[in-house]
């Protein structure tokens, strides 16, 4: 009995020392696996040691590939001696293709000493294209001696309506002395909308009460354009007593209903 329970014994002691030898050569050829993929991928750590010849061989090929890529599109880095001439024009008339996108564009470096004549020319225009865009919408760089007096003309208009907008809603930088005090009177626009039939005057007294009421006089015009409902920006909200400042474009209600658009306060 006892020399049949030893025998077991050995048998499952075998049996774990040949189970924990196929695990670790398991482990060793997953290694293997792994490094030749790191070569072939050019990410990770490879030891090139631990390559089999026909592995070696398709790791260099890989190498000679990745390296043309990066000087073809100019990213990562560039052994221009691994090139052959073929190659080499291609990159070539790549770097000189990029360069004038850039240049063109505004983004990235551009070499100027790579253009011709009609892509400098071309290049200039775009500038100052660029420049009088940033000028007229208020966002980037703005070099105002660059613009043409049309130009200039339109950029100082387009200022003063930032700034008005700016003052009118309270966002933003507001150089009140830029406005226009018969034009773009800010206490009319937040009177409430009236009839353009309908006139007032100066408030007189009541006998009654000794209350204001007003007497008809000179129509006061809304200011601010109008919403589809007939609300305008500037008038007066009936519930916030606040003006109405925030445009509303119509909208269905889930019923079906379809709400006009309208201006409300901001709460």
């Amino acid at each position: 009995m006892l020399a049949s329970y030893g025998a077991i014994l050995f048998l499952l002691a075998c049996s774990s020392n040949s189970y924990g030898q196929t695990q670790l050569e398991q482990v060793r050829q997953s290694e293997f696996r792994r490094n030749y993929n790191n070569c072939l991928s050019g990410i990770g750590f490879c030891n090139k040691t631990e390559l089999t010849a026909p592995q070696l061989e398709a790791v260099s090929r890989g190498e000679i590939q990745r390296n043309y890529n990066n000087c073809a599109t100019g990213i990562g880095f560039c052994n221009a001696s691994q090139l052959t001439d073929k190659e080499a024009q291609t990159v070539k008339s790549n770097q000189i293709r990029r360069n004038l996108n850039n240049c063109s564009s505004g983004i990235g470096y551009c070499d100027r000493n790579l253009l011709s004549v009609n892509e400098l020319e071309t290049v200039k225009k775009n500038e100052l294209h660029r420049n009088y865009n940033s000028c007229i919408s208020g966002i980037g760089f703005c070099s105002k001696p660059n613009l043409t007096e049309t130009q200039a003309e339109a950029v100082h208009k387009s200022e003063l309506k930032r700034n008005y907008n700016n003052c009118i809603s309270g966002i933003g930088y507001c150089n009140k002395s830029l406005l226009d005090g018969n034009s773009s009177n800010l206490a009319l626009s937040h009177q409430p909308r009236v009839n353009q039939n309908q006139t007032y005057s100066s408030p007189q007294p009541s006998a009654q009460n000794n209350s204001t009421t007003y007497a008809p006089s000179a129509p006061i015009q809304n200011i601010g354009p109008c919403a589809e409902n007939g609300s305008c920006y500037g008038d007066i909200s009936n519930v916030t007593d606040l003006p109405k400042t925030v445009p509303v474009d119509g909208y269905y209600r889930k019923d079906g209903t379809y709400v006009r658009g309208h201006y409300r306060s901001h709460r």
